[in-house]
């Protein structure tokens, strides 16, 4: 047995420990102060006032600690260009409320020059006076998983700028009473190279996502709008008044039943007309008389605009589902593919501009529009729920045209040919084995792994992932550990979209020779009831870094998956793997599983002689004994600032 050289070890820590780094600020409501330094959780800030007052440097963090809320007494300018917002610890997102008397966040004009490159990323804005965040003039500012709601007359305002994201955000309950003061949950106006998707914007008192030309009297240029949710606004689901070279796909759609003369989608044209606007696959419902699913004002200037795939389904009796107010028949529109049904009566409600009056699909399909479109019922699982996925045996399924588009609402795969109509992709469950390769750096020697906790009965019957952070409940467990197993292991399946939900969990052992299989020591892993789709892979062990599949995820739709995270250095997300020899290996050395090797994890290894049943989580080779082997590996992965790396948004 190797003993520690504790000497050497006090001599080497200090160096261990220097990592350089831009800085991560933090802001506490409840246990900060302003004269702190604000560079650690335990020197924490108090107030959004002196984050507004600091000189931050490229690359800076501010955090704030979940839980918290900071009540304004000023608008929150954001000081610097390229910094990230976030929160650390756990619990309920922390909250920056204007009080009703302050903006939560002004970007740009007239406070500031246009920012660029910031996000905010896990934070709640609420009751913020006129919009909650306004942003003028800026560039490459994202929204991740932010809850934008409550505002006094909205969520986000854009004005020009371009390079906007927002991401499974909420921007809901901007309800204040009408006439006018805006209270849409966003208002994009005029900013190009917009990408809003996995949102969700209910319950405001005008529209759901409004999209204008701007106050140069220019277009919004560019835009994508997918896999949102737009429902019981007070006008619109969403609105385009400006809109060129922009998609709107895998979305849905609802109106509110209590509003009239209001609907789902609106197109119209004031000052720049939109053109080159496609509108695939979205679920379109509206409820109510008089109300309409779309609606096209001043339509003569606007131009190529594509329905297609979409789902109309109305429940008034005197509503529309194509409403063009004028006098002639537009042109340069594309109507196809789409299915259209009433539940209230024979669907004889399509506007007729040449002679003002309802016609019937039939008579709508004679004027050159939707030839291979269908009147039918969709049959949605649960219409009363809310619940407007697919039975089985709906007209919807397979009846549509591949328009390039590869993934539904939920993330699920949509085949090349003949996709489902509207924005559910009908699904079939199935048993799927999952032939996986991987090697861990710690016990790995030439390709095979030590099986040193086998032989010496430190391996428990049953998984060990039952606590934090693991937190994982299943019952895997067996009588005897098989040969040729170096532990156990867990294996997620994680969706491909945003918040990259896990979808399967399992615990499984690993082989010697990198080998994931089931409890039977042979077979392949077997997850159960799996959908079809892409799924990113993430191995977690006790005490080695958390790692992803590549990029993009892996498309299940067979019964049996193959994916070698040992072949070479792109099969794992951020290249984060290790070559030792000629395989590629996951990094030890994440003790604490906090996702980053450092000091911390280095100052955990100590020499442990006791008796135990189950080996230490410091022990990272594999051997049975925490010693001078295992600190090396450490070290060396502290060096070199080795951490998790996941899909922004990731959890």
């Amino acid at each position: 047995m190797i003993k520690p050289n504790y000497l050497l070890i006090a001599l080497l820590l200090p160096f261990f420990m220097g990592n350089i780094k831009a800085t991560t600020y933090y802001v506490d409501s409840q246990g900060g102060n302003d004269a702190n330094s604000g560079i650690s959780t335990s020197a924490a800030w108090n107030t959004i006032s002196k984050v507004n007052s600091f000189g931050f440097n490229f690359g800076d963090t501010i955090s704030f600690k979940a839980g918290s809320r900071f009540i304004l007494t000023a608008t929150f300018f954001p000081p610097n260009n390229n910094i990230t917002f976030n929160s650390y610890d756990s619990g309920a997102r922390p909250v920056i409320d204007g009080n009703g008397v302050y903006q939560c966040v002004q970007l740009g004009y007239p406070n500031n020059n246009g920012k660029s490159y910031i996000t905010f990323n896990g934070i709640k804005f609420v009751n913020g006076a006129g919009i909650n965040i306004a942003l003028i003039e800026c560039d490459h500012i994202t929204f991740e998983s932010c809850n934008i709601d409550s505002g006094k007359e909205g969520g986000i305002y854009s004005g020009l700028g371009s390079y906007l994201t927002i991401r499974n955000s909420t921007l809901s309950y901007h309800n204040t009473t009408k006439p006018y003061g805006g209270q849409h949950g966003i208002y994009v106006d005029g900013t190009d190279n917009v990408l809003m998707e996995y949102d969700t914007a209910n319950y405001n008192a005008h529209s759901g996502f409004r999209v204008a030309y701007g106050y140069d009297n220019a277009s919004t240029d560019s835009m994508i709008m997918r896999y949102c949710v737009s429902q019981f606004n007070g006008d619109y689901a969403v609105e385009n008044d400006g809109n060129t070279n922009s998609s709107f796909y895998y979305n849905l759609f609802e109106n509110n039943p209590a509003n009239t003369w209001s609907g789902s989608i609106y197109i119209w044209n004031v000052y720049t007309p939109p053109t080159n606007c496609n509108y695939y696959n979205n679920t379109i419902i509206t409820h109510g008389n008089g109300n309409m699913s779309v609606q096209i004002d001043n339509y003569s200037a606007i131009s190529n605009i594509v329905f297609k795939n979409n789902i109309f389904y109305n429940t008034g009796s005197s509503s529309h589902v194509i409403w063009f107010n004028g006098i002639s028949t537009p042109t340069g529109w594309t109507f196809n593919n789409n299915l259209y049904y009433s539940s209230v009566n024979d669907y004889s409600h399509f506007w007729n501009p040449t002679t003002s009056s309802d016609v019937s699909f039939a008579t709508w399909q004679g004027y050159g529009y939707d030839a291979n479109s269908i009147y039918a019922n969709p049959l949605f699982n649960n219409y009363a729920t809310g619940d407007y996925s697919l039975q089985s045996g709906s007209p919807a399924i397979n009846s549509g045209t591949f328009v390039g588009l590869t993934t539904d609402i939920n993330g699920n795969s949509v085949p090349s040919t003949y996709p489902d109509l509207g924005a559910f992709q009908h699904l079939t469950t199935q048993n799927i084995r999952a032939n996986i390769k991987v090697l861990l750096q710690g016990p790995n020697n030439n390709g095979t792994m030590s099986t040193f906790l086998n032989s010496h009965n430190m391996i428990p019957l049953s998984q060990p992932f039952n606590s934090s952070p693991w937190n994982y409940s299943g019952s895997e467990s067996v009588s005897k550990i098989p040969s040729n197993i170096v532990d156990w292991i867990l294996v997620e399946l994680r969706s491909t979209i945003a918040n990259y939900a896990v979808v399967a969990r399992r615990a499984a052992f690993l082989k010697n020779d990198g080998t994931i299989v089931d409890l039977d020591g042979s077979s392949s892993l077997q997850f159960n009831n799996i959908n079809s789709g892409n799924y990113y892979i993430v191995i977690k062990y006790i005490n080695t870094i958390e790692t992803w599949s590549k990029n993009g995820g892996l498309l299940f739709t067979n019964t049996t998956v193959s994916y070698d995270f040992t072949s070479a250095q792109s099969q794992a997300y951020g290249n984060n793997l290790l070559l030792v020899g000629s395989k590629w290996c996951i990094y030890s050395g994440d003790i604490n599983q906090d996702g980053i090797v450092d000091g911390d994890d280095l100052l955990s290894i100590n020499n442990d002689n006791s008796t135990i049943t189950y080996h230490v989580v410091k022990d990272l080779n594999g051997d049975g004994l925490v010693d001078l082997s295992d600190l090396i590996i450490d070290d060396d992965n502290n060096t070199n600032q080795i951490a998790r790396i996941m899909p922004s948004g990731a959890l």
